[in-house]
């Protein structure tokens, strides 16, 4: 990774390398949070926000109570964009004020 890439994003394309190199496999669970945690030093927080990305992305299913699961390709896009966040090469779209 470049330098200045934040750690949710490196950890997004951890992930994202991993389940194309056939390391998780369709529909396998995924390690925990807090195996991630102790896998890579990043906080909980870092972890959760990169995976809620990769899940907003289809790239995995995250089920309360049960873990992340690796989603089929079909379910996938490369539109990692941030949650919340206008993407570059879209306007933000029109917020309704009233007068």
């Amino acid at each position: 990774m470049p330098p200045g890439v934040p750690k949710y994003r490196q950890l997004v394309s951890l992930v994202r390398q991993r389940i194309l190199d056939g390391v998780y496999l369709i529909e396998e669970q995924l390690p925990t949070e807090d195996t991630w945690t102790e896998e890579t030093g990043y906080s909980r927080d870092t972890v959760r926000h990169a995976f809620k990305i990769l899940e907003a992305a289809g790239w995995v299913t995250i089920t309360h109570g049960l873990g992340m699961f690796v989603n089929p390709p079909q379910m996938r896009t490369d539109d990692l964009a941030e949650q919340g966040q206008p993407r570059q090469d879209r306007p933000p779209p029109h917020v309704h004020r009233p007068h």
